[in-house]
């Protein structure tokens, strides 16, 4: 019963595997074409209303209009994939007719959405988002967008979902290394009540109102709280409100972001949220909260960092909280809560006569330096730490049972020295202090140097068994009629490997805690199979025409012991020969079946099978006729006794 489990298991694979497409879309296509390599079409729409689980589309360099995905769901293993081929050169500036949202994920799961340019919406670059009223977002999970850059948008309309990246009562969405810049109301905007977001690695400048906005929205349906949220490794800055506005999000973690120049810095709080944001940890950031000239929607300067009335149990530690200028709010402003806990923090309100704190007061290890004392240069975007400066080494590991990230926001490990620095960078010893470039006038993309993650992995390859080749071809004429040819080779490439990965993972256990790091190695055997499908066009003059084969299949797949193996195919002229050939996974042939003459279907006998063992084998049909030889590539079938 076991083996026929796996088997089956093998065989669902493989089903999935022979039927997801790669489909393509181009500025010289058709939607009449089939999208395959060769024959792209011409709009998103068409292509996106043809994709199914396991699908991949990839787009080509060019300006397209939008589109709107509704309902189309990939699943856990056999994810959508919509990318284009060149990060940031396929634009997509304007949405699709009847539309006010360039790109529409419309109740659909399991899509990932890579590398375009999205600009000039009149409402959100990027929507993601249910259209079935169920508030949890089960009907709209797991997607991703990524490597994107989302710009001007609904420019001077900030209400009603104008924003470079929306999202509502999406469960699981993960926003990543994206570009959100100069749209009419946020930058990202979570709403809506479905947990365990990810906002991560993105830039996000110059937009309206606030950088990233994620509000829980209990008056749009749904229990009110966004649970076991992540917003890391982000930088934020010259937005006209808050940098990072969190409303009745909780259990959530804020941590390795920098904010600079915006009105406000990060923001705990209730407006619509079903409770305040509570039971979050805030740590690791640096914050600069400045009124630039750069900086939209000016008004008065807000808190750095603000916990609201009703925000209870949050942890505060490790942070640079800085509120520079004019006017009457503290560094740190703190309303009417319970079980906030704070310290290691750096908090700074320099300009007027505000004071660092309101509504708490200085924990024993938080101190108040100047930020000329800090940071390498503030005027250059310079955030990183100066060597010997009080931030240094000052931070702590565990605070409230809570831990500190064991990275900064490059990627460098932390502690590099006898601490945990503050903020959101690590210094490193032994070699030059690592600073992101950043310019404020062009597209904002800082270049980071990146030391090894705690998690590394080792391939070794198997040389033993080489790698597994087939190619097939195939000719037709095109017009003008036998001037030239269309030819198409696919090859396939089958190789076997062996990864080792090495996970670090950090526990924290006791009272009081103690921290501890347990080393797990994990072996895993994989097959992977590549294609190479490569069409091109060759003047050559055909007499007559070639031989042809436009479809075959072998059934029963998999072949259970039960019945003769039939392989059926059809082709353009009746070829002399017909040959059969069965492989193992290793390319050692088998079987091999020889037809003379013969266009009827090809039966391998009961008998001639049953000496092998079950698995998974290769098959392929060959075609001869005088001086010519075709094949199909190889393709699996599995006998399951």
């Amino acid at each position: 019963m076991k083996k026929r489990l796996i088997f089956l298991y093998l065989l669902s694979f493989y089903i999935s595997f022979i039927y997801a497409q790669t489909y393509y879309v181009s500025m010289t296509g058709n939607d009449s074409n089939s999208g395959l390599i060769g024959y792209p079409w011409r709009t998103l729409q068409y292509a996106v209303n043809k994709l199914s689980a396991g699908d991949m589309l990839i787009v080509e360099d060019g300006t397209y209009t939008g589109f709107y995905m509704d309902r189309i769901k990939g699943t856990a293993t056999q994810r959508i994939t919509i990318t284009a081929r060149n990060r940031l050169k396929a634009i997509i500036n304007q949405p699709p007719s009847g539309r006010t949202r360039n790109v529409e994920f419309l109740s659909c799961s399991y899509v990932t959405f890579d590398g375009f340019e999205v600009t000039g919406a009149p409402g959100a670059g990027i929507s993601v988002r249910t259209v079935e009223y169920e508030y949890t977002g089960v009907n709209c999970r797991d997607n991703i967008i990524q490597y994107c850059h989302s710009h001007h948008n609904s420019v001077g309309n900030p209400e009603g979902s104008h924003d470079g990246i929306f999202t509502g009562f999406a469960l699981n969405v993960t926003i990543q290394y994206n570009i959100c810049n100069n749209n009419g109301e946020h930058g990202i905007y979570v709403s809506n009540s479905a947990d365990n977001p990810v906002v991560r690695g993105n830039i996000v400048y110059g937009n309206y109102n606030n950088g990233i906005h994620m509000n829980s929205d209990v008056t749009s349906g749904g229990d009110g709280i966004i649970n076991n949220w992540l917003i890391e490794d982000n930088i934020i800055f010259d937005n006209g409100r808050t940098g990072i506005n969190l409303d009745g999000d909780s259990t959530g973690i804020c941590r390795n972001n920098l904010l600079y120049n915006n009105r406000g810095g990060i923001a705990l709080y209730q407006i619509d949220g079903a409770q305040g944001a509570s039971d979050n940890l805030v740590v690791n950031n640096t914050i600069y909260t400045y009124l630039a000239p750069t900086t939209p929607n000016t008004g008065s300067l807000r808190a750095a960092l603000q916990v609201a009335d009703n925000c209870n149990n949050n942890t505060i530690f490790n942070n640079i909280i800085y509120a520079i200028g004019t006017g009457s709010t503290a560094a740190f402003e703190v309303g009417v809560v319970t079980g906030l806990q704070h310290d290691y923090n750096i908090v700074g309100r320099f300009g007027g006569n505000a004071p660092h704190f309101s509504g708490t007061t200085a924990s024993s290890h938080e101190i108040s330096p100047t930020p000329g004392i800090i940071f390498n240069d503030v005027s250059n975007a310079n955030f990183t730490l100066i060597p010997g400066c009080p931030a240094e080494n000052a931070g702590i590991s565990i605070f409230n049972s809570l831990p500190a990230p064991l990275k900064d926001i490059l990627g460098n490990v932390r502690p590099q020295g006898s601490g945990f620095d503050i903020g959101c960078y690590e210094t490193l010893y032994g070699s030059p202090t690592i600073t992101p470039t950043i310019s404020q006038t062009v597209l904002v993309t800082p270049t980071f140097t990146r030391t090894p993650s705690p998690t590394s992995t080792f391939i070794l390859t198997n040389t033993n068994t080489p790698a597994m080749t087939s190619s097939f071809t195939r000719t037709r004429t095109i017009t003008p009629v036998n001037t030239s040819t269309f030819t198409q080779t696919l090859t396939r490439s089958i190789t076997m490997s062996a990864t080792l990965t090495n996970t670090i993972t950090l526990t924290v256990t006791g009272t009081p805690p103690t921290q501890t790091q347990t080393t797990t190695f994990t072996y895993t055997f994989t097959i992977s199979i590549t294609y190479t499908n490569t069409p091109f066009y060759s003047p050559t003059i055909s007499s007559e025409e070639k031989l042809k084969i436009y479809d075959y299949i072998l059934f029963p797949n998999p072949w259970t012991n039960k019945s003769d193996l039939t392989v059926r195919f059809s082709t353009n002229k009746q070829p002399e020969k017909i040959i059969i050939e069965i492989y193992t996974m290793a390319l050692r042939k088998v079987y091999e079946q020889i037809e003379e003459n013969s266009i009827n279907n090809i039966i391998i006998k009961n008998e001639k099978l049953k000496i092998y063992a079950s698995g998974i084998y290769l098959y392929r049909i060959k075609l001869k006729n005088r001086n010519e030889e075709i094949s199909t590539p190889i393709l699996p079938f599995i006998i399951l006794k």
